[in-house]
C-alpha cells in the first residue's frame, strides 16, 4: 500500500489530492517504469475512501499520459521518457539477452532450509563476520568443488569474493598496483573489463576471436602484462579454446611472464561430449588468477564466488580487499558452504546443465529453421549463441526487437570502443524455454524479412 496524505477539510477533491501525490511519486522516479500500482479496492480501503475515488485518480492520471489502466490486471505506470509511446514497447519481453536464470534453477526451497538449519544451530553467530579470506570451512570446501574441473588447488590460495565481477575487479587492481599498466582482450568479450581497466588508469589491447589468429597475436603481450580470457563457453560468444590454443597461452605466458585472468564463470556448464580443461587445471599455470562463480545461474542474488590466487601476490591481492570491499557476508558463506556439503551445488549444476543443453539445440534448430541465412556455431557449453547477423547490424536488430517485445544483445556492446556497425547479436538461453526460444526466434525472423 502507498501512504498518502489527504486533507479531508480541503476544498480539493481527494481524488485530485491522491492523483497529485501519486503524480509527484511518478515524477520523482519513485514508480519507475512498468510498477503497476494497489488496486482501486484495496487502496480505497487503505485510505479510507470510496473505490470510485481511487478510480477517478486513476482516470485522472491516465488521461495525462501517467498510467497505463489494463483492466482486471490493474495500473502501470509509464514511464516518463515514453508518455506518447505505442503500446508494444509495454509488452512483456522474451528475455534472451541477460544471464539471469529461470526461477526453475533457483534453489530457494534448499536455501530456505538451510537457513533455518543454520539458524536453529548457529543463532546470531552466522552473522557475526568472517576472515577477509573467507570462511575457512568454505574454503576447503570450495577446493574439493574446483577439483571437479581438476584444479589441483590449495585452500589457502583461495579467496571468497562476492560475486565474479568483484573477483575481477580486485584482481585486475593488483595487478595495477603491480605495475600492470595493460590489459589485453579479445575483441569480443565481458564489456565491463572496458570500463574497469580505464576506471584503474590501464590501456586495453584486442587480440582476434579466431584460433588461427589469436595463437600468433599472443606474441603482442609483453612481460609484466596481463592476458584476461574467458577460455570455456565465452561471454558472449560461446566459444570453447582447443587444447591445443590453452597449451600455446600457458607456454607464451611462461616465456614471456605476463599474467593470466582466467574467468570460469560458465565452465561447469558443459554439455557437449568434448572435455576441455581449465587452464589453471594444466601444468604452467602459476600465473592465473582463476575466476570461480555460482551466481551466475544458480542463485544471482547471493553474490558470491572465489578466486585462486597465485601466492607471490595473495598479500596484495587482500590488501586490495580489504581496502575496497572488506570480508563477504558471513552469513551468505555459511550458506553456500553447506549448500555444497549437502551436495546440493552438483544436483543444481547437472540439472542446470540438463535444461541450457535443452534449450540451446532448441534454439539452434528454430534458428536453422527460420534463419537459414544467419549463421553460427553451436556452443558445447554455457548459456550463449552469438549470431551472425550478414547485411543486418545487431544494433538495429536489438531496437526492433525491443520494439516487439524480445530482448537480445547487439554485438556491437561486446568491444571497444562499442561499434554500432557488427552484424551480430547475442543470445542467451539461461532464461527462456522452448515457447519464448520459438517466439524471439518468430520475431526476429519477421525482422529480417521486413529488411529492418
Amino acid at each position: 500500500m502507498i501512504e498518502i496524505p489527504l486533507d479531508r477539510e480541503s476544498s480539493q477533491a481527494l481524488y485530485r489530492q491522491i492523483a497529485s501525490h501519486l503524480s509527484r511519486m511518478i515524477t520523482h522516479g519513485a514508480f519507475p517504469g512498468g510498477h503497476r500500482l494497489p488496486g482501486a479496492r484495496s487502496l480505497a480501503r487503505f485510505l479510507g475512501v470510496s473505490r470510485v475515488t481511487v478510480e477517478q485518480a486513476y482516470a485522472l492520471l491516465e488521461s495525462e499520459g501517467m498510467l497505463r489502466i489494463e483492466g482486471r490486471s490493474g495500473a502501470f505506470v509509464i514511464p516518463l521518457s515514453g508518455a506518447c509511446a505505442s503500446r508494444e514497447e509495454f509488452l512483456p519481453h522474451v528475455d534472451m539477452a541477460s544471464g539471469l536464470p529461470s526461477p526453475s534453477l533457483i534453489p530457494g526451497g534448499q536455501i530456505g532450509k538451510l537457513s533455518r538449519d543454520l539458524f536453529a544451530a548457529s543463532g546470531e553467530d552466522v552473522l557475526l563476520g568472517s576472515p577477509l579470506v573467507g570462511d575457512t570451512g568454505l574454503r576447503h570446501a570450495l577446493v574439493r568443488h574446483a577439483a571437479a574441473r581438476g584444479i589441483p588447488a590449495r585452500w589457502e590460495d583461495v579467496v571468497v569474493v562476492s560475486g565474479a565481477q568483484e573477483g575481477l575487479y580486485l584482481a585486475v587492481a593488483t595487478l595495477a598496483a603491480q605495475g600492470v599498466r595493460k590489459i589485453w582482450v579479445e575483441r569480443f568479450t565481458y564489456p565491463r573489463i572496458f570500463g574497469l581497466a580505464r576506471s584503474l588508469g590501464i590501456g586495453v589491447g584486442l587480440l582476434p576471436m579466431e584460433e588461427r589468429f589469436l595463437g600468433e597475436a599472443l606474441t603482442r603481450v609483453r612481460q609484466g602484462e596481463v592476458l584476461y580470457l574467458i577460455p570455456s563457453f565465452q561471454n558472449p560468444t560461446g566459444r570453447t579454446l582447443s587444447l591445443r590454443l590453452r597449451e600455446q597461452v600457458l607456454a607464451a605466458a611462461v616465456e614471456r611472464r605476463f599474467w593470466i585472468i582466467e574467468d570460469d564463470a560458465y565452465g561447469e556448464l558443459r554439455y557437449g561430449e568434448t572435455s576441455v580443461p581449465a587452464l589453471k587445471a594444466m601444468a604452467e599455470g602459476e600465473r592465473i588468477l582463476y575466476l570461480g562463480s555460482f551466481s551466475q545461474l544458480l542463485f544471482p542474488g547471493l553474490r558470491l564466488g572465489y578466486v585462486l590466487v597465485p601466492r607471490e601476490i595473495l598479500a596484495s591481492f587482500c590488501a586490495a580487499k580489504e581496502q575496497i570491499s572488506g570480508a563477504t557476508s558471513s552469513l551468505v558463506q555459511h550458506l553456500v558452504r553447506g549448500f555444497i556439503e549437502e551436495g546440493h551445488l552438483e544436483e543444481s549444476l547437472s540439472a542446470a546443465r540438463t535444461l541450457m543443453a535443452q534449450r540451446m539445440r532448441h534454439l539452434a534448430e528454430e534458428l536453422r529453421r527460420m534463419l537459414p541465412e544467419w549463421h553460427f556455431e553451436q556452443p558445447m557449453g554455457g548459456i550463449y549463441l552469438w549470431l551472425h547477423t550478414p547485411g543486418t547490424t545487431g544494433s538495429k536488430l536489438a531496437a526492433a526487437a525491443r520494439r516487439k517485445g524480445v530482448l537480445v544483445a547487439s554485438g556491437g556492446v561486446f568491444t571497444f570502443p562499442e561499434d554500432d556497425a557488427v552484424e551480430a547479436l547475442r543470445l542467451s538461453v539461461s532464461c527462456e524455454g522452448p515457447k519464448g526460444i520459438r517466439e524471439a526466434v518468430e520475431i526476429l525472423a519477421a525482422i529480417r524479412r521486413l529488411g529492418a
